[in-house]
């Protein structure tokens, strides 16, 4: 039995859109900030963990206090934009994003950077720690309820795409398609099948129109910098 798992890759008008896409993806598995960069977390961490979510996205003003944060290196993203900076991660079971303006120097400075240095997430997160948070929110509050993925169930493909879902990645040997809706992940099923020879030339914006939704769960962030 063969199967595979194909991620799709995403196209923006703007090359800044293009980085802040591919940074978003190389850190979402790999950024270990630097908690001597970011500040002593000891104290912040055995807090936090007795912290409401409404109380964590008023406590902290800069981005240093919530890099020094436990979180799930799993399910964290970053992305640097031509004018801002964005953090989105999971602490303690709920999703929060920050939004800090970015500098001019911190720009400089992290453009500067050598990213074949070992110590490169490090330096940026130094670098990042002092900015303030612009906007800080519970990313949880979107996700959608099982109830509302569930009416779901029938629909086509079509209808998915018309209502701003799409897919960045499937497994045509079960029809599990990863699918994002606003910041979030979900994974659809859909019914029917795909020949294995057909494989190579599916095209998940086309081929998946007249398939219907065998079924919907929350899987995950999605892309939670885009704005």
């Amino acid at each position: 039995m063969i199967a595979f798992w194909r991620v799709m890759s995403c196209h923006f008008e703007k090359g800044t859109e293009m980085k802040r896409k591919i940074l978003s993806f190389i850190l979402s598995f790999c950024f270990i900030f630097s908690l001597a960069a970011c500040g002593n977390s000891s104290n912040t961490d055995t807090k936090s963990k007795k912290s409401s979510p409404s109380s964590v996205t008023k406590k902290y003003k800069t981005m240093g206090e919530i890099f020094a944060l436990d979180v799930e290196d799993d399910e964290k993203q970053t992305a640097t934009l031509e004018d801002a900076y964005i953090y989105a991660f999971k602490h303690n079971g709920t999703y929060y994003r920050a939004i800090a303006t970015i500098t001019d120097d911190a720009k400089r400075a992290i453009d500067d950077l050598d990213f074949d240095d070992e110590d490169y997430w490090d330096n940026v997160a130094g670098i990042i720690a002092p900015l303030k948070i612009d906007k800080f929110e519970n990313l949880s509050k979107q996700i959608l309820s099982q109830k509302e993925l569930d009416k779901l169930v029938g629909k086509t493909g079509q209808y998915l795409l018309d209502h701003d879902w799409y897919s960045n990645g499937y497994d045509l040997e079960t029809m599990k398609f990863r699918m994002n809706k606003d910041p979030f992940c979900y994974l659809v099923v859909f019914d029917g099948h795909v020949d294995k020879k057909d494989y190579e030339d599916f095209d998940d914006s086309i081929d998946i129109l007249e398939l219907k939704v065998k079924s919907v769960k929350f899987y995950s962030l999605g892309d939670a910098c885009k704005r």
